[in-house]
């Protein structure tokens, strides 16, 4: 589904895919429990990951701040 998703994609200097895009787009879902547990088990390290990085985000912005007012 890779070559499908990058059609989608529009813009020359950032390329994005727009959610409108994928609405008549299908999925194929495995009935493999096994490959099912697999794909939650990725995504759910995604997730722990992105959060991260918006905690990272925040205390970064806050150190920001901090000199800001320092100076």
């Amino acid at each position: 589904n890779q070559d499908k998703i990058m059609k989608l994609r529009t813009g020359s200097a950032m390329p994005n895919i727009k959610k409108s895009s994928f609405e008549c787009f299908q999925i194929r879902l495995s009935e493999n429990i096994t490959e099912q547990n697999y794909v939650v088990k990725v995504l759910e390290k995604i997730c722990a990951l992105i959060k991260l990085r918006k905690r990272q985000i925040e205390k970064f912005y806050m150190l920001i701040n901090a000199r800001f007012i320092e100076l």
